[in-house]
This record gives structure tokens, C-alpha cells and sequence, in this order.
């Protein structure tokens, strides 16, 4: 499926803003977490949600 991407992410001051975001797969939207936060801390977050239930079939679950 296809996901929004932050371009700079939340976590390091980018803005929900159109100019800071963009479309990406959901495999391309990982790689680019991999690339901004390293491998184990995405692999951390992807296995504390689905313990929390909120992935489900390997794509995050939005909350309403």
C-alpha cells in the first residue's frame, strides 16, 4: 500500500506541511526510517506495534 512520508521527520523538526511530504510504498517508507534512525530502532518499533496490535498484515493500522 501506499503511505505519506515526513521528508525531514517529526522527530528531527520537519513540518506536516505539503512541501515536507510525499507518497512512498510501505517497504520504501521503512527503508527511508532505516536510513534516518538505523535498522534496530525501526526494527524495535516494528515489533513493540505489532505486540501492541496495531500492525496488521505488516501495515501499520491508523487509529480513528
Amino acid at each position: 500500500g501506499l503511505e505519506i512520508d515526513h521528508i525531514v521527520p517529526v522527530a528531527r523538526g520537519g513540518k506536516t506541511e505539503k512541501k515536507n511530504l510525499r507518497v512512498l510504498c510501505s517497504t520504501h517508507n521503512i527503508l527511508a526510517a532505516i536510513e534516518v534512525f538505523g535498522r534496530g530502532f525501526v526494527e524495535q518499533k516494528i515489533q513493540q506495534a505489532k505486540k501492541e496490535n496495531s500492525f496488521v498484515g505488516g501495515r501499520s493500522k491508523l487509529k480513528a
